[in-house]
């Protein structure tokens, strides 16, 4: 069983039901992944009562992410995974420690230009 918030686009080609805030409906046990840190994360992951949490890192946010673990933190889980898609991202987190899992799609599809290093981005 995937859960997924209300917006998940593949609600209608796998097993997914949303996690909807109030109504006591989340999973329970079993593994927790957190892909991004952009979002909250509501209390019922304190009454989950998941065997391991893991958050993947996949945007360059730093406050998004010390937002996230720290939240977790308060609520007892300091045993929480972290997972790097990019060797660029964990050099961001030299605090944190955590495997790389880049993804398997090929980027470089969905540019129309050469790609730019990391940083040019932001030193534009």
């Amino acid at each position: 069983m995937v859960r997924a918030g209300a917006r998940f686009s593949h609600r209608g080609l796998y097993p997914i039901r949303p996690i909807v805030k109030g109504t006591y409906q989340f999973p329970r046990g079993g593994n927790v992944v957190f892909v991004g840190t952009f979002f909250s994360i509501g209390g019922w992951i304190r009454a989950c009562e998941a065997e391991r949490v893991i958050v993947i890192i996949n945007t360059p946010e730093p406050h998004h992410v010390e937002n996230c673990l720290n939240g977790l933190k308060r609520i007892g889980r300091s045993d929480v995974e972290v997972v790097f898609v990019s060797e660029g991202l964990k050099s961001m987190f030299p605090e944190l420690e955590g495997p790389v899992h880049p993804s398997p799609i090929d980027l470089s599809v969905f540019f129309l230009g050469p790609l730019l290093p990391m940083n040019s981005f932001w030193d534009a």
